[in-house]
């Protein structure tokens, strides 16, 4: 299983992006099945995207899909 976490998240309308600290799975959340605790300012308004990216034994794990939401 993974042993670390890192996160991309993008904002669509300003087009920046930026990349979380390597998180364990206790400071995500990951036992729950939802990620927790990785945006420490609320966002603003708008679409986003985001990915993720493990670290385990064996090595470095490729970033995720991009997956969107919007924060109304």
């Amino acid at each position: 299983g993974a042993t670390l976490y890192q996160f991309y998240l993008y904002n669509n309308a300003s087009a920046t992006g930026s990349i979380t600290s390597w998180l364990t799975p206790a400071q995500v959340g990951a036992s729950s099945g939802f990620a927790t605790n990785i945006q420490s300012a609320p966002l603003a308004t708008g679409s986003y995207s985001w990915n993720v990216r493990v670290q385990n034994i064996v090595g470095l794990g490729p970033w995720s899909a991009n997956m969107n939401f919007s924060v109304p």
